[in-house]
């Protein structure tokens, strides 16, 4: 892939450093992710954007997240934390507005708990359940985000 991508079309670059990142956490090499996922941070601030296609659905890709895994499988929990917090939150350097993903907020809230932030833990699992208080009854996320609030009281 390197040889055939073109360095000088941000979407090919992209596409190219987000495999190489998730390649990377596949084999269990997260700092070689977080190398891949920023090795073209400028591509990665443009490529959800109306005028590269659909968007829509590019936003809601479940490798969006590489960074936050990879400094999730460092120990960087706060660290991922702040990533999966900033993909959150539109802002007018991140050009990539993406579809809310609430999965986003439980793994802010797992995090959080394993820092020892009960009460933040907390909020984000109500913030989490209330995100999905009218879908998907039976997900199992679901039931993991009750249990633990009992756990957290």
């Amino acid at each position: 892939m390197k040889r055939r991508s073109n360095p000088a079309v941000r979407m090919e670059v992209l596409w190219r450093t987000t495999l190489e990142s998730e390649i990377a956490l596949a084999t269990n090499q997260p700092g070689l992710a977080v190398v891949a996922h920023g090795a073209d941070e400028r591509g990665r601030k443009n490529w959800f954007g109306v005028v590269n296609g659909p968007w829509i659905i590019a936003g809601g890709l479940p490798f969006r997240d590489g960074l936050a895994r990879a400094k999730k499988a460092q120990g960087d929990l706060q660290g991922a934390i702040a990533t999966y917090r900033e993909l959150l939150t539109p802002t007018p350097q991140q050009e990539p507005i993406a579809i809310l993903q609430p999965r986003y907020l439980l793994e802010i809230a797992r995090l959080l708990e394993q820092t020892g932030d009960r009460a933040a833990a907390r909020n984000e699992y109500m913030h989490f359940l209330d995100m999905w208080k009218r879908a998907d009854a039976e997900l199992p996320e679901l039931d993991e985000a009750r249990t633990a609030l009992v756990r957290l009281r």
